[in-house]
């Protein structure tokens, strides 16, 4: 026997000015379907949330989730210049 687990959720009300939201210049329908992907987005990029739970938050595999970072020109790995250089001395010892 299987036993499925509902998944809980929360639904979010968003609410947007016309003016601000007609100067985006997108179809409502197809910015519904993009928030979550845009929310995923900038909460990976501020490092809230990993690749793996972005890609699950914008409903979406991880690989086609690298795949629109690299689209946003987003890294996936990001280092800062002193973060490097003690990750390569570790290497090197």
């Amino acid at each position: 026997m299987t036993t499925v687990t509902a998944i809980k959720t929360i639904h979010i009300d968003v609410e947007i000015p016309e003016k601000v939201f007609l100067s985006l210049g997108e179809e409502v329908n197809l910015f519904k379907g993009n928030i979550k992907l845009y929310a995923a987005i900038f909460l990976f990029q501020s490092h809230k949330l990993s690749l793996g739970k972005s890609a699950e938050f914008a409903d979406v595999s991880k690989d086609l989730f690298i795949e629109l970072l690299n689209q946003y020109k987003i890294p996936i790995i990001d280092y800062s210049k002193e973060d490097l250089e003690e990750e390569l001395a570790r290497l090197q010892e």
